[in-house]
């Protein structure tokens, strides 16, 4: 993030920039931690850098491109740390992460999260409401329809019809008419 903001023709004041260098420097150290198993750590730093975020965006130095770079950079923090909460089995922290980042629209891996959250704290509805979402947006997600499917099933619901999962393609080599484009 801090590399586009750096080369956007706008000019970006540098303590915006060392606070976004410095949320991008928490969130890698947050997944460094989530992948050494250290939940409670990661969502330390995950929330840091959502802070982080935060700030700049209040600031409104950003337009465009530039803004939507930060907010894509703070939705990752909190989409994160939701997966952290799920982990401590804080399901309502994980519900509250991903709501704050579907007050911006939909985001099939907020849905995803939440819709988890919401079946760990026994809120089927609203888990079927959240996992139907995230499986309409790509139907080839089997960890999403198999989650759906349970939910279905426990709430002794017809089967959602979802579109079967796209075919990868044969091969991504260019064809002879290709060549030279």
């Amino acid at each position: 993030t801090v590399a586009k903001l750096r080369a956007s023709p706008m000019a970006m004041p540098n303590d915006v920039l060392e606070l976004v260098e410095e949320a991008e420097g928490q969130k890698t150290i947050g997944n460094k931690r989530f992948k050494e198993g250290d939940h409670v750590a990661a969502s330390s730093r995950y929330k840091q850098g959502a802070t982080l975020l935060e700030t700049v965006l209040e600031k409104e130095h950003l337009s465009g491109a530039d803004k939507q770079a930060v907010v894509d950079l703070k939705h990752a923090c909190h989409l994160n740390l939701a997966n952290c909460q799920l982990k401590l089995e804080d399901w309502a922290g994980a519900e509250r992460e991903c709501s704050v980042v579907l007050e911006h629209g939909a985001n099939r891996k907020a849905l995803f999260r939440r819709g988890q959250a919401y079946l760990k704290h026994g809120e089927l509805q609203l888990a079927h409401t959240d996992l139907k979402a995230a499986a309409e947006m790509d139907s080839s997600d089997t960890i999403v329809r198999a989650m759906l499917t349970d939910v279905e099933e426990r709430l002794g619901v017809e089967k959602t019809e979802l579109p079967p999962p796209a075919a990868a393609p044969a091969s991504t080599a260019p064809t002879p008419q290709m060549a030279g484009m």
